[in-house]
C-alpha cells in the first residue's frame, strides 16, 4: 500500500515538473549594437487584450518574453516610441535578431519561416521603408503576394505594412491570392 501511494506521488510530481516546464511563451532575444544602455517597449495582443513588456539593453543586449496561445504581431519600440521592429510570435515560438536601432530595416533574424521571409521583404525594400515611398512599397507587397500567395509572411505584409487599407476591393483581391490556410493560422 505505501509502496503504490509513493509511485502515485511520484507520478504526480513529475507531471508537475513536465507542466511546469512546458514552453507556455515566447522568448525574443536581441543584439542591437548602437542601443547602448535603455529599456525598449513591447506590444502585443493575447487573449487578456492588450500587452505592454519591458526588456532593459545592456551592452546592446536585451530579452522580451510573453505569451499568447494564438499568433500575435508583437512590435518592439525604443524609448522614444519609434517602431525597431515587428514580428509574430505565439507560445513555444523563439526569435533571435541582431542589427542596429539606426539601420532597423536591415535587422537580421533567425526564427520561424514566417518571421524570417517577413523580414527578408522588410530587408530586400530597405529604402523604400526608409524614404516613405509607400506608392512603391505597395507595389512590391501586391509583386510579393502574387508570387507567395503560400507564405504567412503575404498576410503579413498585407495586414502590418500595406498602406491602402482603405480600398477595401483592393485588399479583398489580395487577400484573396493568399492561401486560406495562412488566413486561418493568423487568424
Amino acid at each position: 500500500m505505501l509502496k503504490r501511494l509513493f509511485q502515485i506521488l511520484y507520478s504526480v510530481l513529475f507531471l508537475l515538473l513536465v507542466v511546469g516546464c512546458s514552453n507556455d511563451n515566447f522568448k525574443i532575444e536581441g543584439a542591437l549594437s548602437d542601443a547602448g544602455k535603455q529599456t525598449l517597449r513591447g506590444v502585443y495582443v493575447n487573449e487578456a487584450g492588450v500587452q505592454t513588456v519591458y526588456a532593459v539593453v545592456e551592452n546592446g543586449r536585451f530579452t522580451f518574453e510573453g505569451v499568447s496561445s494564438n499568433p500575435t504581431v508583437f512590435y518592439i519600440y525604443n524609448p522614444q516610441n519609434k517602431l525597431i521592429t515587428k514580428v509574430m510570435m505565439k507560445n513555444g515560438d523563439g526569435l533571435k535578431m541582431r542589427g542596429t536601432i539606426n539601420h532597423n530595416y536591415l535587422i537580421e533574424m533567425k526564427g520561424s519561416d514566417e518571421n524570417e521571409d517577413w523580414n527578408n521583404f522588410r530587408r530586400e525594400n530597405h529604402l523604400l521603408y526608409q524614404e516613405g515611398k509607400t506608392k512603391e512599397l505597395d507595389k512590391k507587397i501586391e509583386e510579393y503576394i502574387e508570387s507567395n500567395g503560400k507564405k504567412t509572411a503575404s498576410l503579413l505584409l498585407l495586414l502590418n505594412d500595406y498602406s491602402q487599407l482603405d480600398d477595401s476591393k483592393r485588399v479583398y483581391d489580395l487577400l484573396n491570392k493568399i492561401d486560406e490556410k495562412r488566413v486561418r493560422q493568423v487568424f
